[in-house]
């Protein structure tokens, strides 16, 4: 009998160049996890970079509890476990088993009819078959309590009204993003610079070139950080899809109005969010699907990539846009999966909710109590028979949520 586990520690983390070196010391760390797995015989075996390195083990039971670890779970005995790193041993505060099931299999029934169950509750509905090419970047306004998103290709920003209505504001050029500034006016992302905008969205002060040198990307998904800047990604949007290169990178624009590159490598910026403490940062490369965490310093002062959320088959469909929850659950558009799912802090699938067209992009909540899940979608890339089946595609859809989203954040710029 095998089942899968998660530990989770704020005392030591153990990193995978750590685990290939019998003298590197166990260091303190901030709270990381780790994705392990529990064999028969009782030890527990580390997967990482397509190895298997066997390095926590359970011993016989203490009754001291002198190492105070549980392994959570129905029918999962609890073991007293430690690490084994140089002879140096650290105990661990939770070890909670996420999964569970033989060979590494998926979680039980008892989970899959749970999550069917939370998931079946939501029904989506068009409330504008507004056709956008490329709808993206959705967010709700507190402000004045509307809807705000883009049409990429369209060069358009839309608004949907308290009274169900929806305004169409021309743009001078694509944006990848619209987000709101604490004050008055946006921050507007477009294919190559940035700008700020008043509140009317027909005045724009250019404020930064992006890769002006890489004709190849745009800019794609942003987020507003908890420090008040943005951060925001670009995308190569080469139509050959074989021959996009992972020039696009993750940028931050401070309050200041300076901007910082924070990395590169990156194929397709997506799934960008923050954890409600503001501690870790979520981000996802559509090329490779796996969504991604990055512990943030105080005042963005460091990024470190520790370990990530969940890789691409955790549900049909490729990362797109996200939002969190007020329980802080990590919701995500799958693009071509037809779905948005919710997954927890653990990585466990929370929700999987089909929609009507098959090209979802972004998902926030909004409404007064935030309990209303509006997703975005695209009409392009679609044959006409692909249209005849989903004729909706483009439109924006709307559905109620047990769990209030977050309010969304302000830019201050």
């Amino acid at each position: 009998m095998e089942w899968w586990a998660t530990l989770e520690s704020n005392q030591a983390w153990v990193s995978p160049a750590e685990l290939q070196s019998a003298a590197a010391p166990c260091s303190p760390s901030p709270i990381r996890t780790l994705r392990l797995k529990a064999q028969a015989d009782n030890s527990l075996t580390y997967l990482g970079q397509g190895r298997q390195s066997t390095i926590i083990w359970a011993g016989a039971p203490h009754k001291r509890g002198t190492l105070a670890n549980r392994l959570l779970g129905r029918g999962i005995p609890k073991l007293p476990l430690r690490l084994d790193c140089n002879s140096h041993v650290q105990s661990y505060n939770h070890l909670r088993c996420d999964q569970i099931g033989s060979n590494g299999a998926i979680a039980g029934s008892a989970r899959r009819q749970q999550v069917n169950e939370r998931s079946k509750k939501v029904q989506f509905e068009c409330i504008a078959d507004c056709k956008n090419s490329l709808g993206e970047c959705c967010f709700w306004d507190p402000r004045d309590e509307r809807l705000r998103w883009t049409d990429i290709e369209g060069r358009s920003i839309f608004q949907l009204n308290s009274d169900g209505t929806v305004v169409e504001f021309p743009l001078p050029d694509r944006a990848g993003f619209v987000l709101p500034r604490q004050n008055s006016g946006f921050v507007v992302g477009f294919a190559n610079w940035l700008a700020l905008a008043d509140q009317t969205l027909e005045n724009f002060e250019r404020l930064h070139d992006i890769e002006p040198d890489l004709p190849e990307t745009r800019i794609n998904d942003a987020t507003v950080d908890p420090f008040g800047g943005v951060v925001f990604g670009t995308f190569n949007e080469n139509p050959d899809k074989s021959a996009r290169r992972p020039n696009a990178s993750v940028y931050r624009l401070a309050p200041d109005g300076s901007v910082e590159k924070l990395f590169g490598g990156i194929t397709v910026t997506n799934g960008l969010e923050f954890s409600l403490d503001g501690r870790t940062m979520y981000f996802a490369d559509t090329g490779d699907g796996i969504i991604r965490r990055y512990s943030v310093g105080d005042e963005f002062s460091a990024l470190n990539e520790i370990e990530p959320l969940a890789g691409p088959d955790i549900a049909p469909g490729m990362p797109d846009g996200a939002t969190i929850d007020s329980d802080g659950n990590y919701w995500n558009a799958r693009v071509w999966g037809g779905r948005v799912i919710s997954l927890d802090r653990y990585g466990n699938l929370v929700q999987n909710i089909e929609l009507p067209v098959k090209g979802p992009t972004c998902v926030a909540f909004g409404g007064n109590d935030l309990k209303d899940i509006y997703v975005t979608s695209l009409r392009t890339r679609h044959s006409d028979a692909d249209l005849l089946k989903s004729p909706l595609a483009g439109g924006l859809f709307k559905a109620r949520a047990e769990i209030p989203g977050r309010a969304q954040p302000m830019c201050r710029l």
